[in-house]
């Protein structure tokens, strides 16, 4: 799941990762990613400036739709977000308890916490990837002060609390994390 980076279609990417991965395994896909989605819920979503939005397609809010059988997950994330001014917001770097910890699905923190915690608990064991593209190696922001490295920033915070291990070829291409490394 995730924006038009990994969608499906279109002469330019055909299927994107899932299907580059599918045919690299010989396995099937189901890509669910759809062009212009965020990370965060649909559900009140609002701009820095407090202005109710519409999303075309909320990650967080898809993940009942995941089937729980998959072979692989594969998220990608950021880039609508930070674009659209999301309000990146912050994580516990300790703190685990669901009665202890809340949530806000309505920040990128909270909804992407929520989604590893989703996919940790419900992909019985299945690898799981999370894709950061390469433009949040950038320091520009949209005039609200927060910047993609900002994002980027968070984004390996919260993977490390997990223990989600990063693998990185170089600066300038797309960073992957996986949990639970296996060949492909």
């Amino acid at each position: 799941d995730g924006d038009s980076l990994c969608a499906p279609g279109g002469s330019l990417n055909g299927g994107a990762y899932p299907k580059l991965i599918a045919d690299l395994v010989g396995g099937t896909y189901d890509n669910q990613a759809v062009g212009g989605a965020r990370i965060v819920t649909a559900k009140g979503a609002t701009n820095k400036d407090g202005v109710s939005v519409t999303l075309s397609h909320s990650v967080v809010d898809n993940l009942v739709n995941l089937p729980t059988n998959a072979d692989l997950y594969c998220f990608e994330c950021c880039v609508n977000d930070q674009f659209n001014m999301v309000t990146l917001g912050d994580f516990n770097p300790t703190e685990y308890s669901e009665d202890k910890l809340s949530l806000n699905t309505k920040e990128y923190c909270g909804a992407l916490e929520t989604i590893i915690r989703y996919a940790l608990t419900n992909f019985n064991g299945a690898p799981i990837c999370f894709i950061i593209p390469h433009k949040c190696i950038y320091q520009g922001d949209y005039g609200n002060g927060v910047t993609f490295a900002d994002f980027r920033e968070k984004i390996i915070g919260l993977f490390e609390k997990y223990a989600i291990l990063k693998q990185q070829k170089n600066q300038d291409q797309n960073i992957i994390f996986q949990h639970q490394l296996q060949q492909l």
